[in-house]
């Protein structure tokens, strides 16, 4: 009887000692994100009327369970200001995927500005990782030709003056046509020009490239107030007035099929007196 004893409390201690490491092999480890881009080269901005490129690659050392967006101004905005919130589920059983997604939409009447962009991702037991990014929605650049990105830009209104640098930065994408011109250029507010018409004649060039043959282009330009000369290429152009007031930067673009896209004015203010 004694060992009879014995032998069910042996049992019953390991019963329980199965049961006790089971529950401590509970997983609790988070999904790993790796080669994370919120919009395109993870620029972090679209335009109205666009889409917002998504793409990571997570992995869990167990089970993967989904991800969601959720996107609302960082600005204050209207009660109906655009929104957005969206569930994806995994399939069951995946460690690694890797996520490329248009799927979101922004609308064309979206207020521009920051917005809030957080993902979460979780798996199977709940562990969850959070991206909290700002994401800046632009004004759609006409014109059917490349796609002009605007990463570093002045303040709206901005004042420059003698000695002061005024630089821009970003790059230019185009789907189905190498890039074949890129030109930025500080115009007076005062010309009234159509962008169409704005050339290295008429405005003061920080930039002005051509014949890239590439789909994507990126560019970072500067110049400083007082300068005498600019950046036009193949020759520079004298500057013989700095004084022009309230202007604004324009940047085109043309792909080799001769595509047009312009971008939206970003003010600025030059006075050197």
């Amino acid at each position: 009887m004694k060992i009879y004893l014995i032998k069910i409390s042996i049992l019953l201690f390991s019963a329980l000692l199965l049961f006790s490491c089971k529950k401590n092999d509970k997983d609790t480890l988070k999904p790993v994100v790796t080669s994370l881009e919120i919009g395109l080269n993870n620029s972090h901005e679209s335009h109205r009327g666009g889409d917002i490129h998504l793409e990571f690659e997570v992995t869990d050392d167990e089970e993967l369970g989904f991800y969601t967006v959720e996107i609302e101004p960082d600005f204050k905005a209207a009660s109906d200001a655009w929104n957005y919130q969206n569930r994806w589920d995994f399939a069951a059983g995946m460690r690694n995927v890797l996520v490329h997604s248009h799927e979101i939409a922004i609308p064309a009447e979206a207020d521009m500005g920051v917005y809030s962009f957080k993902l979460t991702i979780g798996d199977h037991a709940g562990n969850l990782v959070v991206f909290d990014e700002a994401y800046t929605v632009l004004d759609v650049a006409s014109g059917n030709g490349p796609e002009i990105h605007v990463e570093n830009y002045p303040a709206e209104n901005q004042l420059f003056e003698n000695g002061e640098t005024i630089s821009v930065s970003g790059h230019v994408h185009s789907e189905f046509a190498h890039i074949a011109g890129i030109f930025i250029g500080i115009v007076s507010e005062e010309a009234g020009l159509a962008d169409s018409l704005v050339d290295a004649s008429n405005a003061l060039v920080l930039y002005h490239q051509h014949n890239f043959e590439a789909f994507e282009v990126e560019y970072n330009a500067s110049l400083v107030v007082g300068a005498v000369e600019d950046n036009n290429y193949p020759a520079p152009n004298p500057i013989s007035n700095w004084n022009l007031g309230e202007s604004y930067l324009l940047i085109k673009a043309v792909d080799e099929n001769g595509s047009w896209s312009f971008s939206q004015h970003y003010h600025i203010n030059i006075s050197t007196k």
